[in-house]
């Protein structure tokens, strides 16, 4: 794919034949996520780009270090054929740890340096971005916008400058993760600065980058499976008509079997979170049967207390909240670790959202002052 870069024309070779044909919308967003689960392109490059972060850390450690989220997509891949791209990544870790060349079969050797670190992570980013254009049914709209943000972070000192730059960095997370052309800076005053080019669909842009992405693990109390009940008027008469005052209701998307929301549901769930943020990273994937997901990586501490409440507290349901919604409620099978995948019925596009907002959640006291979207612009 890198030597032969997306272009408006073979995007355009690629979908005008289909939307001829008379496909309606719906039927091109499932021939897109079909194309993209059986390549497993996606799965692809984010196992390169967890190899080449892996790269990195070892690199400034001087020892091997492997990306909780490297070892999951390793663990989920059982083909064959894969073995080889381990055995390569097990030899780009060690020369990045060692700072010694990396061998290229075929080639002169290859000095690993942080510049080459950096180029190549690039490089996964723009293919990543180019594939994402390739599977958008709605490339023909060729209508791309200009997003501007500005974010105001609490005035005043260098405690609050550090805020802005956290919010910064954040914030280009979620751009990278959204794969969108983009920058986030900070300027005078405290002020974070988002700047976009050819976003082809702006409102789903802003939503992201908007949610706070507040991250909450909660006992179910009722009910005992995930997609929750129907109403709150039934989660109500379940306990006679009043909620204990431990409890709360919060409320969930129902899905069918192709992962579209078909409405809503609702949990009764513990008041008080059994963990409150606590992520240190979270990525998108793809399990060895096509299904997308969102690989978590928790911090230890969080991970630890998790895992021993998991281990007493087998065959119940846990709640994913993020930012008060009910995402996933998966009933526990044993022991929970640093690491979690998780599952819900999504769409690729949803997993792509939910590892950008979870990524950080934005820090209190931040909001927006200034919101525009210009275009749609020319090619």
């Amino acid at each position: 794919m890198e030597g032969a870069p997306v272009t408006p024309e073979l995007l355009v070779r690629f979908w005008r034949p289909l939307r001829a044909a008379g496909l309606s919308p719906e039927d091109l967003g499932q021939l897109s996520d079909l194309v993209a689960l059986r390549d497993a392109g996606e799965s692809a490059l984010a196992y390169r780009r967890e190899a080449w972060e892996s790269a990195r850390l070892s690199y400034a450690a001087r020892k091997v270090i492997r990306t909780p989220a490297l070892d999951a997509l390793e663990a989920s891949s059982q083909k064959e054929a894969t073995r080889t791209s381990f055995e390569a990544t097990k030899t780009l870790l060690e020369a990045a740890a060692n700072r010694r060349p990396l061998p290229v079969p075929g080639r002169d050797s290859v000095e690993i340096t942080p510049a080459l670190i950096n180029a190549t992570i690039a490089s996964v980013d723009r293919v990543s971005a180019g594939l994402t254009a390739l599977l958008n049914p709605d490339f023909l709209r060729r209508e791309r916008y200009e997003v501007r943000m500005v974010i105001e972070t609490p005035a005043g000192g260098a405690a609050h400058a550090d805020v802005a730059q956290v919010t910064a960095e954040k914030l280009r997370r979620r751009i990278q993760l959204l794969r969108v052309d983009g920058s986030a800076e900070v300027t005078p005053g405290n002020r974070v600065e988002v700047r976009l080019s050819r976003v082809a669909d702006p409102e789903r842009v802003t939503r992201v980058l908007e949610a706070n992405g507040s991250f909450a693990l909660r006992w179910v109390r009722y009910p005992d499976s995930d997609g929750g009940v129907a109403s709150r008027e039934e989660l109500l008469s379940h306990f006679g008509g009043r909620l204990p005052d431990d409890l709360e209701i919060l409320a969930a998307q129902r899905r069918n079997g192709r992962g579209e929301v078909t409405g809503e549901g609702c949990y009764a769930v513990d008041r008080r979170p059994l963990a409150e943020g606590g992520v240190a990273k979270a990525v998108p994937g793809i399990t060895k049967e096509g299904e997308p997901v969102v690989h978590i990586e928790l911090e230890p501490a969080v991970a630890a207390a998790l895992g021993d409440a998991a281990e007493r507290n087998v065959g119940r349901n846990l709640a994913v909240v993020v930012d008060g919604l009910v995402v996933s409620a998966p009933r526990i099978d044993g022991r929970l670790g640093e690491y979690v995948v998780l599952r819900g019925g999504f769409t690729w596009r949803e997993v792509e959202e939910l590892s950008a907002v979870l990524s950080g959640a934005l820090p209190p006291g931040i909001k927006i002052v200034d919101q525009r979207v210009v275009g749609p612009a020319k090619d």
